[in-house]
């Protein structure tokens, strides 16, 4: 029920702003809709069927969503990455089912997006006893040294 709701509002609000920009500006014209639809549905395969040159979809996609293309997708592929890693998938995995061609290529710009590894956000990581770990190493280290 609720996501009825939600489409008919989308839908209210897509058709009481016809020059609507962003996401849903994007969803609501033909052809760039097509593309997000494709984004969405397989980020890891680009070639939707848009029927316009790459530089004509490329400025059309700009002006009507806000974003270039290339950085809408890797935006929509990091979000998917991180919901990946969150829920216990490898970051190898992640990598893959968001179309990267390397697990490096993907940590790098993993990184570059988020400010962290990929690693980071994996449940098996815990941040809140990261500290607690280094302190134990530090702690070690001293014993070590006093024995010596």
């Amino acid at each position: 029920m609720v996501d009825l709701v939600v489409i008919r509002v989308l839908r209210s609000r897509a058709a009481a702003q016809p020059a609507a920009s962003g996401w849903l500006g994007g969803m609501a014209h033909p052809s760039i809709g097509r593309a997000m639809y494709a984004i969405h549905q397989n980020p890891s395969d680009l070639a939707a069927k848009v029927a316009m040159s790459r530089s004509i979809f490329a400025e059309r996609f700009t002006q009507v969503v806000g974003e270039a293309p290339l950085r809408y997708l890797t935006r929509w592929r990091m979000t998917l990455a991180a919901d990946l890693l969150r829920s216990g998938s490898s970051v190898g995995e992640a990598s893959r089912l968001c179309g990267y061609g390397s697990e490096a290529g993907f940590s790098r710009a993993f990184k570059i997006h988020y400010r962290q590894s990929p690693g980071g956000l994996h449940p098996r990581f815990d941040r809140s006893h990261a500290g607690d770990h280094d302190a134990s190493i530090r702690k070690s280290a001293t014993i070590q040294q006093t024995r010596s």
